[in-house]
This record gives structure tokens, sequence and C-alpha cells, in this order.
């Protein structure tokens, strides 16, 4: 896997090339132009994040409003794969005690109920 700033200085080249404001990237190092795609990708293989690049430099996950929105209309947590749980905590910015999926999978759940409050 790579560094945020190895793949920073990697989507800074591909914006510029693809003259884009934002660009999606995955850990291991793939870029896309399209969100979904490099969510599939993240599914396709174990531990992968998704990062947002803009043309200014910085970097992030999706916005937590993003993550918010899709917690509350995930029906059942339990459902989600593994990626997309660590990806979600992370991009909510919950603490958790370990990556374990049921520890991500409690940490949702009591989030989602502070959410529909």
């Amino acid at each position: 896997m790579k560094s945020k700033e190895e793949l920073n200085r990697e989507a800074q080249s591909f914006l510029e090339q693809y003259k884009q404001k934002e660009v999606y990237g995955t850990s291991d190092g793939q870029f896309f132009l399209d969100k979904n795609r490099a969510e599939l990708h993240a599914r396709s293989k174990k531990e992968l994040s998704v990062y947002v690049f803009l043309k200014d430099g910085s970097t992030t996950t999706e916005a937590s409003e993003d993550w918010a929105e899709k917690l509350k209309t995930t029906e059942d947590v339990n459902t989600l794969i593994y990626p997309e749980l660590k990806n979600m905590v992370k991009g909510l910015g919950l603490e958790v005690e370990n990556q374990k999926q049921a520890t991500l999978i409690e940490a949702l759940e009591k989030h989602k109920e502070t959410l529909n409050n």
C-alpha cells in the first residue's frame, strides 16, 4: 500500500493530465474519475480505502455528511461488507477499540441511533 502523500503526488499528476478538479483513488494506487468505480475496486479487494484528491492538493475521504446519509439509509448494518464498514467508520470519524468487524458494526449501530434521534 502507498502512503497518502505518495498517492496525493500521483493524484495531482492525474488531475493535471485529465484536466479534472477531483479524482478518486484507492489505497493501492489506482485512480478513477468516477466515484462508483473507485468504490467497486475497493470492495473487490480487502482493506482498501477510497480517498478524494482535489486539485488544490487536499485529500479527504468522503464527506462525513455523505457517510451519515448512507448510514441512515442502510437498513441493516450487518449487510455491509468489511471494507464498507471500515470506510464508513473512518469517514464518520468514529473512534473504535479495534478494526474487527463486530466492533465496527457495533460503533455504526450506536451512531445510527444518534442520527435517527
